[in-house]
């Protein structure tokens, strides 16, 4: 067995799915499973359904983004889901003493945890980062309203819907009441929430378990049982609001060479002694069988139905200069006779003009033999590597691909190995398409623009240390080296 960091999993498991001997059994989050199953990288299980169901019923909500096009391509393993979690330690000191119900009465309780903090101008009574889209969603949800809706084969946004603004603003307004204004533009991971609750700058967050783990790690003073939750009420006052029900499944790669094992491997897997030891009581994940019993925890911290998505795991020389030797082989000194003329060594001066002399006509020694070029085989050497390298590198792909453009080679075929010839079918296409020409001209005018403005800056900036006196200039060198050698940043 493999165990995969969750962080770049889709491009680790194509890598591992594309080989010849992939993973037999692999754990794929819930949102992946229609990725490679379109692709012909798992294998059917519809014929196995009852088996690997157990006799029970599994979630809408994990075995729906397991299906494509009428099969089933892999079998609920984990459940998760966000709930309010709650400092009931912060809570008790506000008088508070059971969670709330309704949505006016979570609004009260929060209101009360933030008289308590008033001093403290960065409290927050439940911390909820402005880009949090999954608490967003249960608004919009809450409201009747979805992100897009599928209309004709087509899908259509419809954020601008009459509800869908309403959940919108439900959501900006509970937001802005209860969390700093500084995290109104920040996203789930900086600052980590989780430790926001754990040093008590806020009272409450809707995230998983894993931020129970978490805050108790951050603050010692802190166990699980000072952790309390409880689903969102909804806005309405009718229930609790939808949660996004995210999660995982075990799925058999299409070339496994054992599949008959994988799914006997997966049978026992996703039995009911195995859901309940350790995705509930170990995971503290949700029951992935639909049961009309609540979910029983481990501890009487009541822990969320959910787990840490972020700890999910997947199967898936120095080289000399040439020589000018005289008829000796030796090497040329002052006072070397070239052409029939001592020239003795003048520095700079008397190279060039060895050179011009050189490019006219054969150099002869005072005896007349020719002088020529060693053979440099340490130069080929050296060279050699980055060559093969390049050629294994640039030159095979570039080659595939352009045999794979006469081909129908998609990333089906990727999984499968199986693609037809088409000649110039699709390069006919291409160049009878609208669109590309319209892609080409945007790329051109984006290039030159690109190459121009560089060289015109670059330009520019040298005449500019040019008129400079030595510390200016030498502080803008330095400004002009680290804004090219300094990595910039991006965040999800």
């Amino acid at each position: 067995m493999q165990t995969q960091p969750w962080d770049g999993i889709a491009t680790k498991l194509m890598t591992a799915l594309a080989t010849s001997n992939p993973p037999d059994v692999i754990d794929i989050g819930n949102t992946k499973v229609l990725e490679f199953a379109r692709t012909g990288a798992l294998l059917d299980l519809s014929a196995q359904r009852e088996e690997l169901a157990h006799g029970g019923t599994w979630l809408d909500g994990l075995e729906q983004p397991m299906t494509y096009d009428g099969g089933l391509y892999a079998a609920p393993a984990f459940g998760a889901a966000r709930t309010v979690i709650y400092n009931r330690r912060m809570w008790r000191e506000a008088g508070i003493t059971t969670p709330p119900t309704t949505y006016d009465k979570l609004c009260g309780d929060l209101d009360r945890v933030q008289r308590v903090h008033a001093s403290d101008a960065d409290f927050s009574a439940l911390y909820l980062p402005g880009q949090n889209w999954f608490a967003g969603l249960q608004f919009l949800w809450d409201a009747g309203a979805s992100p897009a809706e599928l209309r004709d084969g087509q899908w259509t946004a419809t954020l601008g819907s009459p509800n869908g603004i309403a959940g919108l603003q439900a959501w900006a307004s509970f937001q802005n009441r209860y969390s700093s204004k500084a995290s109104r533009t920040a996203d789930t991971l900086i600052p980590d929430q989780a430790q926001l609750l754990g040093q008590q700058k806020t009272s409450a967050i809707i995230w998983n378990a894993s931020a129970v783990t978490k805050a108790v790690a951050s603050n010692p003073q802190l166990s699980a049982d000072d952790f309390g939750a409880f689903p969102m009420p909804s806005v309405s006052g009718d229930g609790q609001q939808p949660t996004m029900m995210s999660g995982s499944g075990w799925a058999v790669a299409t070339r496994s060479a054992a599949p008959s094992l994988a799914l006997a491997w997966i049978s026992i897997a996703t039995s009911p002694a195995v859901e309940r030891a350790w995705i509930v009581e170990h995971d503290a994940g949700c029951r992935i069988r639909a049961s009309s019993q609540p979910n029983t925890w481990p501890r009487a911290s009541s822990a969320p139905c959910s787990a840490d998505s972020s700890r999910r795991d997947a199967f898936a020389l120095h080289t000399e200069r040439p020589r000018l030797g005289d008829d000796r082989g030796g090497r040329l000194t002052q006072g070397t006779v070239l052409e029939g003329r001592a020239r003795p060594f003048e520095g700079a001066g008397h190279r060039r003009r060895f050179r011009r002399t050189h490019g006219r006509r054969p150099l002869r020694s005072a005896g007349g033999t020719v002088i020529t070029h060693r053979p440099n085989t340490a130069r080929t050497m050296m060279l050699a590597p980055a060559a093969i390298t390049l050629t294994v590198l640039v030159g095979l792909p570039l080659i595939m691909l352009i045999v794979a453009s006469f081909t129908d080679f998609n990333a089906r075929s990727l999984f499968t190995g199986t693609f037809e010839p088409v000649g110039f079918r699709q390069y006919a296409a291409l160049f009878s398409s609208g669109p590309f020409y319209h892609a080409l001209g945007i790329t051109i005018l984006f290039t030159a623009s690109l190459v121009v403005g560089s060289m015109l800056i670059g330009m520019g900036a040298a005449q500019l240390m040019t008129k400079l006196g030595p510390v200016p200039r030498t502080a803008m060198m330095v400004t002009l080296v680290m804004a090219w050698a300094l990595p910039t940043s991006h965040r999800r």
